[in-house]
């Protein structure tokens, strides 16, 4: 945002600027590994940064057009992602898509906060996960892998939070 190009195409754009980082993104990573990812090399930086851009395209994606755009996206970005699992694709890719429908679900007050504390560490679940879940999974306990996987991002999620607190507190 230094770049007074960006900064202004930023303020102006900013669902052309998200799409066209997807567009670089997803030519990366084919241009990296192909469409069919193996292994753990679809996991590297160049493997994974079109979902954090597929995310800020959503997220700045205002009309159906736009949304569209966004939803071939993610089909085009998951396809070949997981070559040997098509119900896994298209649950992704499904996903992805659901995401992008302007709807809001009405929940019971008695959900709505742990909902939200789950939707708020998901990122810190996902990334320490990977720290937790295999162990566990190899082990024959998948439940408690999940559940593990949860806690572990949720406490995460938290030291993170009284982290932030404390510096801005400065």
């Amino acid at each position: 945002m230094l770049v007074p190009f960006v900064d202004r195409s930023l303020r102006h754009r900013p669902f052309v600027v998200a799409l066209s980082v997807l567009a670089c993104a997803l030519a990366a990573r084919y241009a990296s590994i192909g469409f069919g990812a193996d292994g753990t090399e679809k996991y590297t930086v160049i493997g994974t940064f079109w979902c954090i851009a597929i995310g800020w395209a959503a997220a700045e994606a205002r009309t159906w057009p736009q949304r569209c755009l966004v939803a071939a996206a993610a089909a085009l970005g998951t396809w070949g992602y997981f070559p040997d699992e098509p119900a896994r694709f298209a649950v992704v890719a499904l996903g992805m898509i659901c995401l992008l429908v302007p709807w809001s679900v009405h929940l019971p007050r008695i959900l709505s906060r742990p909902l939200h504390l789950l939707a708020a560490a998901s990122l810190w679940i996902y990334l320490t996960h990977w720290q937790v879940y295999p162990g566990l999974e190899a082990a024959g306990h998948p439940v408690a892998a999940v559940l593990a996987s949860v806690a572990i991002g949720l406490l995460a999620h938290r030291a993170h939070r009284c982290l932030l607190d404390r510096i801005r507190r400065r």
